[in-house]
């Protein structure tokens, strides 16, 4: 341990003769005015040694007794004077020396009252001349009166006050090493043996730089200010709640917020990460913690982030922790506990909150735990309209579009939000744009995710399925509204937040459900009712995965089972689950749409069927028998196949009337098969009525043939 302890660049300049501001210079003029009165008192105190001389002289003798109540009191009045403007010059020069930021470091100057000294000589001195001159009681009240202001000013200039701080100079090596046995007995057994491979930094933003967030903004500068806040000496009052755990979802500023919080307190910034600490050497990570947290310490009051948490303190209960790994952990909990009576805000940021040791999260080492939530609706409208200024200040942005794709765009991250606002130059000089609209910002949006999520190869149209009128109707409807939100939502129009196809087997509600995705745009997400029973966290991994990529349609196939009313279902917490992502547990994210086929539609849960949920119900029937001809001329002729002489579409909408389109494409392959088997030659192959009606009477029931 060196004589001098390390004093922090930012302790240093707190003192008031390192800092330039008007109460500084003010201190300083002060100062320098009062030492050269200083001077002028050692000067007028040297008079006594004339007196000295002239009290030799019979004169001098004659002049006291005629004028000795005068000159005593004068005289006496005159020390008095000198000696409290002594004492107020080191009053002053102990405010300007003393670290501000920081008590318990010694003074930044010499604060040696030297003049003291000399000054409590001539009052002693003269002390002794006046009382061989004693002749009457008045006399010897004034020695008494002179010894005692130069005893008072001899221990004032050998033990100088400094309100609980030790002056630090050349020529108090008294006090020098007694200051540092203090510093050494308070660092026992942690004097770094390796270099400390942290740094006190000042912080470059604040809470004002950070849109919105107004909530985890107070949650973070209320306990905060109580751990920097002056505490009391005697060191009996208890120590603040310390430790604040910041957690949730990646890209959302956990690290922003831990350095505006110490821009907010104006104290400097620690950040230390796995990284900085890794070592190879066995034994060497926990000395470099234990070195990182008496760095903080003695640059206390200070705000320190240990990053990416959730590396040092893995859970103990983890099978293959090494016992290095495990003597990792524990210096770091010990550290966070002794860290509690230092002014030092400790805040862990991890996005894996479950990952962490259940030791290390509880009450006493981390006392607040607190979510870093997506940004709010002021947040991300202060984000985008930044990141616009800043990236496409050359391109002219329509602020409702803005406005617009702000409001639904809740969930997202702030990278999130960065990147495509990054990359909005980039999509309009692809796309020969000027004017940034919805359409703009959603297609920047989807190249920025880099997925249009799985709709199937081959997915038909709309136009090209065939459906009865009333669900050809409510599907273009529901299309047009997806296509055209912003003036769709302007109007006071809605989305669907889910819609329940139902009808029976075959009649194309897996086709509608990809052909919607593939007309609108959308992302799409598929699953079966069975796979989500046999994985109960499919669902919620489903979702997460939709709420990325959005706007995107999520089809539930084969949904009886799954959405089950809990009544009768043995997975009731399937359905209470899509009950709370559908609701939204806090805010309901937009552009995510549930669609769920059942062939069962009085089997589904009545809870999930009420308005703000499956709100819409969308009836799939065999077709009508004007849209059959059209149908089978469209596959025969994707099929590049002929028919017989004397048979006609007509003929085969006539056979197959009333089944639904899976059943009538089943048929026709089935006839297809049969007579391709038949022919040896090449193509054209040609399509028989007795092919046509085989195929019906293998692929349909007897009583299912017209």
């Amino acid at each position: 341990m060196s004589n001098q302890s390390p004093m922090p660049h930012a302790v240093r300049m707190s003192a008031f003769c390192n800092r330039g501001t008007s109460t500084a210079k003010f201190f300083d003029w002060v100062e320098e005015k009062m030492a050269v009165t200083m001077g002028g008192a050692i000067v007028f105190s040297c008079w006594i040694h004339v007196y000295a001389l002239l009290s030799l002289s019979e004169g001098f003798n004659y002049f006291m007794t005629n004028n000795a109540p005068g000159v005593r009191k004068f005289i006496a009045v005159s020390f008095a004077v000198c000696l409290v403007w002594c004492i107020l010059a080191h009053w002053i020069e102990v405010e300007r020396a003393v670290p501000r930021a920081d008590r318990s470091y010694p003074l930044v100057g010499s604060c040696d009252p030297e003049v003291m000294r000399w000054l409590a000589y001539d009052i002693l001195a003269f002390a002794g001349l006046l009382s061989l001159n004693a002749r009457h009681p008045i006399d010897w009240w004034y020695v008494g009166l002179m010894f005692a202001m130069g005893s008072f000013g001899f221990l004032y200039s050998k033990y100088p006050p400094a309100y609980g701080h030790v002056p630090y100079n050349g020529h108090n090596e008294h006090f020098r090493a007694q200051y540092t046995q203090q510093v050494s007995a308070t660092t026992a057994d942690n004097t770094p043996d390796y270099a400390t491979p942290v740094a006190a930094q000042t912080p470059k933003t604040t809470f004002a730089n950070i849109f919105g967030m107004q909530a985890i903004k107070d949650k973070l500068l209320e306990p905060a200010k109580l751990i920097v806040a002056e505490r009391n000496s005697n060191g009996k009052a208890e120590p603040p709640a310390n430790g604040i755990l910041l957690h949730g979802e990646p890209g959302n500023g956990k690290t922003v917020f831990a350095e505006a919080l110490a821009g907010e307190l104006n104290v400097p910034y620690v950040s230390l990460t796995y990284g900085d600490v890794s070592s190879k050497w066995l034994g060497e990570m926990p000395r470099l913690i234990s070195n990182c947290f008496i760095f903080a310490k003695l640059r206390a009051p200070c705000v320190m982030l240990i990053d990416e948490i959730d590396s040092f303190i893995r859970s103990r209960d983890t099978a293959g922790n090494s016992e290095e790994g495990l003597k990792i952990t524990n210096t770091l909990l010990t550290e966070i506990v002794n860290l509690r009576n230092h002014r030092v805000v400790l805040l862990g940021a991890t996005n894996y909150l479950e990952n962490l040791d259940a030791a290390a999260i509880r009450e006493g080492r981390f006392d607040y735990k607190i979510e870093i939530t997506p940004p709010d609706e002021e947040a991300r409208i202060g984000i985008l309209q930044k990141g616009v200024a800043k990236h496409a200040q050359h391109l002219k942005v329509d602020q409702e579009a803005l406005l617009s794709v702000a409001k639904r765009w809740n969930g997202f991250s702030v990278s999130r939000l960065l990147a495509v606002v990054k990359a909005l130059p980039r999509y309009a000089r692809d796309h020969n744009l000027a004017d940034i609209g919805h359409d703009a910002w959603m297609g920047t949006l989807r190249e920025v995710q880099g997925r249009n999520g799985r709709v199937p190869k081959n997915t038909k149209s709309l136009s090209e399925l065939v459906l009865d009128v009333p669900t050809r109707e409510a599907l273009e409807m529901v299309g047009s509204r997806l296509k055209d939100v912003a003036r769709i939502e302007s109007l006071g129009g809605t989305l669907p937040s889910g819609m329940l196809f139902h009808g029976p087997s075959g009649t194309g509600k897996t086709a509608a459900a990809c052909a919607l995705a593939k007309e609108v745009g959308w992302a799409f997400l598929s699953v079966a009712g069975p796979d989500l029973m046999a994985d109960r966290e499919k669902i919620s991994k489903l979702y997460a995965e939709a709420k990325d990529i959005r706007p995107c349609i999520i089809f539930i196939d084969e949904a009886d089972d799954a959405l089950r009313n809990r009544q009768y279902s043995n997975t009731p917490d399937l359905t209470n689950r899509m009950l709370a992502l559908m609701d939204g547990t806090d805010e309901k994210v937009k552009d995510v749409v549930f669609i769920a086929a059942t062939n069962h539609p009085d089997q589904i849960d009545p809870a999930l069927l009420r308005a703000g949920r499956f709100t819409e119900k969308v009836e799939f029937a065999p077709p009508p028998r004007d849209q059959i001809p059209r149908f089978v001329s469209n596959w025969i002729k994707g099929k590049k196949v002929m028919l017989d002489v004397g048979l006609d579409v007509f003929q085969i909408t006539t056979l197959l009337e009333g089944q639904t389109i899976a059943n009538i494409e089943g048929v026709l392959q089935y006839a297809l098969n049969r007579a391709i088997s038949r022919k040896t030659g090449q193509k054209p192959v040609v399509l028989s009525l007795e092919d046509v009606t085989a195929g019906a009477r293998i692929v349909l029931s007897e009583g299912e043939v017209t």
